[in-house]
C-alpha cells in the first residue's frame, strides 16, 4: 500500500494539542494504518480465492453455450 508523500505524524505535530493527546491520536493512526492493511491483505487473499471460482464458472458457462 503506497504511503502519502506528507507524514501524518507530522501534520499532527502541527495541532494545538497537548502531548498524550498528540500521542493517543498518533497511536490511532497507526492503529488504523494496519487495520487498512490487514484489510488490503484480506481482499487480495479472498480475490485469489474467488479467481479460480470464476474462471471455472465461465468454463462451465462457455461449455453451455455449445
Amino acid at each position: 500500500m503506497q504511503r502519502p508523500t506528507c507524514s501524518l505524524e507530522h501534520l499532527i505535530d502541527q495541532i494545538d494539542i497537548t502531548e498524550s493527546e498528540r500521542e493517543a491520536v498518533k497511536a490511532q493512526v497507526r492503529l488504523a494504518e494496519s487495520t487498512v492493511d490487514a484489510l488490503a491483505a484480506v481482499a487480495s487473499g479472498i480475490s485469489k480465492l474467488l479467481k479460480p471460482l470464476i474462471h471455472w464458472k465461465a468454463g462451465k458457462a462457455n461449455l453451455a453455450n455449445r
